[in-house]
């Protein structure tokens, strides 16, 4: 996806891990073979997806399956990641396209991920999956919904961005499977209040940064 005058290839904000990538992983973009295009990273996610509720299924007799699922979360990552940057280094024109389709299924990733996550937690959970994906998801609004108004594509939230949140995910994974599911269902609560409160926090900063637009444009 070249540059052109589409201010979603200009992410606004800075993540723990940016630095990192730009030094270790664009690089491999020069080595990827011809035949790959960024499309076919993108689309990727859809098997990706389809993975990770397959394998989660299989979690619900043997928890060891959820190892595969955090391998698809490092492999959606990858493939999120090295779309953008090989369809700019090869300057295929995919920038709209890419746009809607890469958050698109940003979006079809995470909600496979969580409906895994409703397949392993017993029922009284299951409602807190649901308003965590509900709460999850608000940050993506928030993202697009500023973008419309502003042109700037907010990516990260206090440093942290999709990257740091598939850590987080494959963490968590992890310690489901050296534990037990116990643990997804006892931290349940603790991130859902966390994370509406981190929500309701920039959606009150948003609002008011977009009230004093309004009245700047209003004064002119």
């Amino acid at each position: 996806m070249p540059k052109e005058s589409f201010a979603s290839d200009q992410r606004y904000g800075e993540s723990l891990l940016r630095k990192y990538e730009k030094k270790y992983l664009e690089p491999l973009v020069l080595k990827m073979p011809q035949w790959l295009k960024s499309y076919h990273l993108t689309l990727s996610s859809v098997i990706w997806s389809l993975l990770v509720i397959l394998f989660s299924y299989f979690a619900r007799e043997d928890i060891r399956w959820m190892w595969l699922v955090s391998f698809c979360i490092l492999l959606q990552y990858f493939s999120d990641y090295f779309d953008g940057c090989l369809g700019r280094y090869r300057k295929e024109g995919l920038i709209k396209w890419g746009y809607y389709m890469d958050h698109f299924l940003d979006y079809v990733f995470l909600s496979s991920i969580f409906l895994g996550y409703l397949m392993l937690v017993d029922n009284f959970y299951k409602i807190h999956v649901f308003l965590l994906l509900v709460v999850l998801v608000g940050f993506m609004i928030n993202s697009f919904l500023y973008f419309a108004i502003s042109h700037k594509f907010k990516y990260s939230y206090m440093r942290i961005e999709p990257t740091e949140g598939r850590l987080l995910l494959i963490f968590l994974n992890s310690a489901i499977v050296i534990y037990s599911k116990k643990v997804l269902e006892n931290s349940l609560i603790y991130f859902l209040v966390f994370f509406v409160i981190v929500l309701i926090y920039f959606i009150y900063k948003t609002q008011k940064e977009i009230w004093s637009l309004d009245i700047e444009e209003s004064s002119r």
